[in-house]
This record gives structure tokens, C-alpha cells and sequence, in this order.
């Protein structure tokens, strides 16, 4: 009994690993184009997150009908969101030569995370998840709520917050532990590194700084 539970515990990891390829696979292989490079390219209103949803549901349907059950479907879905949301996080991250970001395009960011959160999440009619369940999404977007705040506030403000940490728990609702404290220094830090505001660049030359850029 002992050697048939490590053998199914060996059988589950290497699936999780499998799950993994294919997330990858699909988000920064097939999804290159449309959701890494293409995305808010020139500017969020020029290019959403629909066009490359569209282009995932295709992917998934034929992922979907390969796959041999239920329960293998759902991992390997929870396994691409996972991946989605970290596309997702480096494209906000990475605003650049081919990208403009304004500070009132948190309002698309945050209305096509609502789109991608509705893509993967669905119950049927008496409201069993058939992908992947509110907690898994909540989880694996909890980063990203994080970074659209931060993205919404001024660069001022960040530079002030992360010069007294302990003034973070008066901006996070709900995210008041340590690890989201940390979380947000680093993701501050990494926002205010691409902004090119007066604020950010003095943040920026000054010789010691409280986030790693």
C-alpha cells in the first residue's frame, strides 16, 4: 500500500509537470504574437485581451477534446490560467518603445481582467465550477488586483509608501499581512522603475531605494 501511494504521488507530480509544458506551450509559445508582443500595443484602447481569449479558445477546444477526463481538463485549464495571469503581470510591468501607458488605462486593465477572470471561470446551472473554481482564480490573480492598484495611484504617493512600509496597510483592504507587504514594495518599485515622471526618476537616482527595480 505504502509503495502504490508514492507511486500515485509520483504519477500526480509528473502530471502537474506536464500541465506545466503545456501551459507554457500555449501562453508563450502559441500565444506569443497576440498576448506578449501584441497586447496594449501601441496603447491599451488599440489592442484589448479579446483578440487573444479568441484565439485561446480554440487552443482550449482542442485541448479539451483531447484530453481523456474531466478531472485532466481542469488542470490542465487551471495550469493556463496560471500562466495567462503571469502574461498578463509582465505585460503591465513592461510598458516600452511599442507600448503607451496612461494612468487612466487601469481602467481597461481592469475591465479585460474581468474578461480573462470570466473566460476561465464557469459553473453550470446550479453553480458547480466547470473550470477553473472562484478560489483557484482568486489565488492566481491576486498579484495582478494587487499591481492594478498600485498602477492606479500616483507616483508620488508609491514613492512615499515605500519609504514607510508600514503605511501599506492603510492602502491594502483585505491584503494586510506580511508577505502582500512585501509583495507590494517589490511590484511598486517595479512600476515606479518604468515611469518616467519627475517623482520616479528622482526615485530612480536616489543612491539606496526600498524596492528592487
Amino acid at each position: 500500500m505504502e509503495h502504490f501511494a508514492a507511486a500515485r504521488s509520483c504519477l500526480d507530480e509528473a502530471f502537474e509537470h506536464v500541465c506545466d509544458y503545456i501551459s507554457v506551450k500555449v501562453v508563450f509559445g502559441d500565444l506569443r504574437a497576440s498576448l506578449l508582443l501584441g497586447l496594449y500595443a501601441p496603447s491599451p484602447h488599440a489592442a484589448r485581451i479579446s483578440a487573444p481569449l479568441r484565439t485561446l479558445d480554440g487552443t482550449l477546444g482542442a485541448l479539451h477534446r483531447m484530453l481523456p477526463t474531466e478531472w485532466t481538463r481542469r488542470r490542465v485549464l487551471f495550469h493556463v490560467f496560471r500562466a495567462t495571469c503571469a502574461a498578463f503581470e509582465a505585460v503591465l510591468l513592461d510598458p516600452c518603445s511599442v507600448r503607451d501607458y496612461a494612468v487612466d488605462d487601469v481602467t481597461v486593465f481592469s475591465h479585460d481582467l474581468r474578461l480573462m477572470q470570466d473566460f476561465f471561470v464557469a459553473e453550470n446551472e446550479v453553480g458547480e465550477p466547470q473550470g477553473v473554481t472562484h478560489v483557484e482564480a482568486e489565488e492566481c490573480l491576486a498579484s495582478l488586483k494587487l499591481l492594478l492598484g498600485i498602477l492606479d495611484t500616483r507616483s508620488e504617493v508609491l514613492v512615499e509608501l515605500i519609504a514607510r512600509p508600514a503605511s501599506i496597510s492603510t492602502t491594502l483592504v483585505g491584503h494586510q499581512n506580511f508577505r502582500q507587504h512585501e509583495l507590494y514594495v517589490l511590484l511598486a518599485g517595479k512600476v515606479l522603475s518604468k515611469r518616467t515622471d519627475s517623482a520616479a526618476r528622482s526615485w530612480k537616482a536616489a543612491p539606496v531605494r526600498g524596492a528592487v527595480s
